[in-house]
């Protein structure tokens, strides 16, 4: 009797502790480090990838270290055949806005891994966002700045040569490595797919992320959400947003559910889609997509964008929150129906060109707009744009000149604003020039 009171006691504790090989959601989502964090930003934003600029060999090399984040984490690749070796690299040709040779084509890669699911498998949620920064003085601008409020730091900053990009965005790239470790570590169960992706070229021109919404890796109508990061910390009291949460109900569904499970609270700051980030190809393609970050300003977009500045603390748990609702995403009984406003955005982007670019296409005008981006199945795309062309008139007025365009709206706006008075256009016509020849096509504005 003594024997089989022992062996009722060994087997339950057998029992006791093989249930506790599978952990619960919540205890996952805490085993986010905040060490693994920051070694990433730390890593990401050193001298030694020269601010990851796009196309360059420092952003390569970034690159490079993400793909063997996701082969030791275990992810599948982009692809693997019997004639290529195994890759995480979705590679692409983009044209370079503020280079530093007139009409140049750069390359560059988008890194992609799989994270497969249990009972739909070929439903995907893609998780991205960019690993390109402002790169370094002797390359294209990228968006490049000083910083002007403090005399010593301004000083510092005239004398660094790459702008290190840590919040802007090596901060984002950190997460997704860490969550897709945990999830895979772990065996946390995903209803979908889940696809973890880095673009390139976000600051040239949402290159990458345009690039992978044309040309996905699986069927577009089989990507059913997409959550993009940007900016997740950065200046202390920078509120933790989210933008585009509009395109479909079940975002501020599970907004509000992990808001009130993680004690961490994410803002709503605008529904509709804005056109200046890597979420914007995606909801192009009528996929509902939504922005998590932060509005941060701070040394953004200057060579003081160090990782030695930042709140790791504060990432762990806006991670962990990310990763909370994530989980709740995959998993969710949504039919994920694109349910936002696509009026007024055209899914072109581009900049002005230079003065050489110019004179190359005989253009002795004040302004051209040079578009690098047209996303498949946008007002741009059924207008005819193309990537390389050079915009010189809208209804025949000329362009005006600015320092930052958000996408072919926000030019096409500042012409509209004198013209159209009290009436709303639907549509205006271009003048550019593609190749050697001058062209119009018009454009649909709804």
């Amino acid at each position: 009797m003594k024997k089989s009171i022992e062996l009722i006691v060994l087997i339950t504790l057998f029992t006791a502790c093989s249930s506790r090989t599978t952990l619960t959601n919540e205890e996952v989502i805490q085993k986010i480090s905040m060490v693994e964090l920051q070694k990433h930003v730390t890593e990401l934003a050193d001298d030694k990838y020269q601010g990851r600029g796009a196309g360059y060999k420092g952003e390569h090399e970034a690159a490079l270290y993400i793909a063997r984040q996701y082969q030791n984490i275990g992810l599948e690749p982009f692809y693997e055949d019997s004639k290529n070796p195994v890759s995480y690299f979705q590679e692409f040709d983009f044209e370079v806005l503020d280079s530093t040779k007139p009409w140049e084509i750069l390359s560059t890669q988008n890194v992609v891994g799989f994270l497969k699911g249990t009972e739909k498998p070929n439903e995907y949620i893609v998780i991205g966002g960019h690993h390109d920064g402002q790169g370094m003085s002797s390359q294209a601008d990228y968006g490049r700045s000083i910083p002007e409020d403090l005399e010593v730091d301004s000083i510092r900053a005239s004398n660094d040569k790459i702008w290190n990009s840590a919040v802007d965005n090596a901060v984002s790239i950190s997460a997704i490595i860490e969550m897709a470790r945990v999830l895979k570590k772990y065996n946390i169960r995903t209803k979908r797919s889940i696809i973890f992706t880095t673009f390139s070229a976000e600051e040239n021109g949402l290159n990458g992320s345009a690039f992978f919404a044309n040309d996905p890796p699986v069927p577009i109508k089989n990507i059913k959400a997409m959550v993009n990061l940007e900016k997740i910390i950065g200046d202390p009291d920078a509120e933790f947003l989210y933008v585009s949460y509009g395109t479909n109900p079940v975002f501020e569904e599970i907004r509000i559910e992990t808001d009130s499970l993680r004690g961490l609270k994410m803002t709503p700051f605008y529904p509709g889609m804005i056109a200046n980030t890597d979420h914007y190809a995606f909801g192009q393609r009528r996929i509902p997509t939504i922005t998590m970050g932060t509005g941060s300003i701070k040394y953004v977009h200057t060579s003081l964008d160090h990782a030695d500045r930042l709140n790791y603390e504060l990432l762990n748990k806006r991670t962990q929150y990310i990763l909370s609702y994530l989980i709740r995403l995959v998993n969710a009984d949504s039919d994920f129906k694109f349910s936002g406003s696509l009026d007024g955005l055209l899914g072109v982007t581009g900049g002005q060109a230079s003065e050489e670019e110019k004179k190359i296409k005989n253009f002795n005008g004040d302004v051209a707009f040079k578009i690098s981006t047209v996303v498949n199945d946008s007002h741009g795309y059924n207008a005819d744009l193309k990537s390389g062309d050079l915009i010189i008139a809208i209804d025949n007025m000329p362009l005006k000149r600015k320092s930052f365009y958000n996408g072919l709206e926000d030019l096409i706006g500042d012409i509209t604003e004198e013209t159209i008075g009290e009436v709303e256009k639907s549509k205006v016509t271009l003048q550019l020039i593609r190749g050697d020849s001058i062209i119009v096509r018009t454009i649909t504005l709804k």
